[in-house]
């Protein structure tokens, strides 16, 4: 618990993952795990999904901005005679319309109803510190918190 009874970015990390990693879709839609922290295994070649703080005020109400990626392998393509790598879209939004259901719904009616978000940013990027080919959805959710959680 942060200063005056308000979160650290940790706390809400935490609450993240556990509304990701207690679905069971999700699980089974990914061929690896749900990290927190902004922690992925290096050169991990699974569908994975990382969370992360960019920043997190000790105001109230706390205003927090967190990155959800959603890693997935590029998928191979001939175009113009190469071979090409490009984001497997179909996977990526599948996932990423699953994460978004999920903090949705926590929200309305979970442990954590008094909290409010709003997506303020999403797109797909290719990972460049990776030796894999892959891609990563990015997106970036604004967190509102009351101060009475």
């Amino acid at each position: 618990m942060g200063v005056k009874n308000r979160l650290f970015s940790q706390d809400v990390e935490t609450m993240l993952w556990k509304i990701c990693n207690k679905s069971t879709e999700l699980k089974a839609m990914i061929s690896g795990k749900i990290y927190k922290e902004g922690f992925r295994p290096t050169n991990s070649k699974k569908e994975d999904v990382c969370i992360s703080t960019i920043s997190l005020t000790q105001d109230n109400p706390q205003v927090g901005l967190f990155n959800i990626n959603i890693y997935t392998k590029a998928l191979k393509q001939k175009i113009e005679g190469a071979d090409e790598y490009v984001p497997d879209s179909v996977k990526l939004s599948e996932i990423a319309d699953t994460v978004r259901n999920l903090i949705e719904n926590e929200l309305i009616s979970g442990d954590f109803k008094d909290c409010s978000f709003n997506i303020v940013g999403q797109k797909t990027i290719e990972n460049q510190d990776s030796t894999n080919k892959e891609y990563y959805q990015n997106i970036r959710l604004q967190f509102f918190i009351p101060q009475n959680q």
